[in-house]
């Protein structure tokens, strides 16, 4: 499996930069495709060399906690009316987006939406919500709710959404209702974040899988500790430990990133989301350290379809 890579948070200003950069990427053959962002004013366009036969997931995460920074009740999950119903509103506007991505050449493989509000969501708001946009035409493309760290009682929350099991609940529920496939994307990183361990990212791996519902992991990484990308449990995107540069703190290691592709089992995608910290770095330098943490999933994936007939044969 060609993995996804959400590269807007390594993006160079620069147009030609950023042009290198998807050349070198689109180069090495270790990636089939982008994560793209929809933002609250919209989607961006498809990279200038990139190639156009790579697929394309979209996530609404920057544009949901944009809008929701403005309108605490806005999201899918939200217990009030007009604050779920401008979350809808959004999610026409990114259904559009996709069509525009696919009508460009790409083919758009899942849309992750996220079950906000921070406090205030309910699980049969969030599956009403999905039962009526399961309905649209998403240009072929999945509908999937990424996990993001839940509320606890001990710290404040990065994200603050509904628990796993709840977003479980909604998905499957839908899915059985309507007949439409519906799916969970576990962000490894804010699962960890979560839970506060690099097991919890574990556990709601083969939580998903279990119900039958797990579409995506996407890697990134935290620290328990303050680092160059910022506080303690941060969501920004840190890469994994053995990548040059990342943090002697990172949580996520090669043999995390086995653990969690041989748990997760057969996926719609499997990709990766990192920073790079404060220091600049050169498009070489940039495609080099993704690589070394792209490499690590990508072997592990082909580790895990090896291993997968002797597992499932009865």
């Amino acid at each position: 499996m060609s993995l996804i890579l959400g590269a807007y948070p390594i993006e160079p200003d620069d147009p030609d930069q950023r042009r290198r950069l998807f050349e070198l990427l689109g180069a090495s053959g270790l990636y089939g495709g982008l994560e793209l962002p929809y933002h609250s004013a919209g989607g961006v366009e498809w990279p200038d060399g990139a190639p156009r036969d790579w697929r394309a997931v979209i996530t609404a995460i920057p544009g949901t906690m944009n809008r929701m920074s403005a309108d605490p009740v806005f999201g899918l999950a939200s217990e009030d009316a007009e604050g779920r119903a401008r979350a809808i509103n959004f999610a026409a506007g990114i259904r559009d987006y996709v069509e525009a991505v696919a009508a460009a050449g790409p083919l758009p493989v899942a849309v992750e939406l996220h079950s906000a509000p921070r406090a205030g969501g309910r699980v049969d708001a969030l599956a009403e919500s999905l039962a009526l946009l399961a309905a649209w035409d998403w240009s072929g493309a999945k509908l999937v709710v990424e996990h993001c760290d839940a509320r606890r009682p001990s710290w404040a929350p990065e994200k603050g959404f509904l628990e796993l099991e709840d977003e479980i609940a909604a998905v499957a529920g839908v899915e059985a209702a309507t007949g439409t496939p519906v799916g969970i994307t576990i962000n490894w990183a804010r699962s960890a974040i979560e839970g506060r361990s690099a097991d919890r990212a574990t556990r709601h791996i083969e939580s998903a899988r279990a119900a039958g519902v797990l579409s995506g992991v996407m890697f990134s990484s935290c620290s328990p500790v303050a680092t160059d990308f910022g506080y303690p449990w941060i969501d920004a995107h840190l890469p994994s430990r053995e990548v040059e540069g990342s943090p002697g703190s990172s949580l996520l290691t090669a043999d995390r990133i086995r653990e969690s592709v041989a748990a997760a089992g057969s996926l719609d995608y499997l990709g990766l989301k990192i920073g790079l910290g404060p220091t600049p770095l050169g498009i070489q330098d940039r495609v080099a350290r993704l690589a070394t943490m792209g490499k690590a999933i990508a072997e592990s994936a082909a580790a895990q379809r090896r291993a997968a007939p002797a597992v499932e044969r009865p």
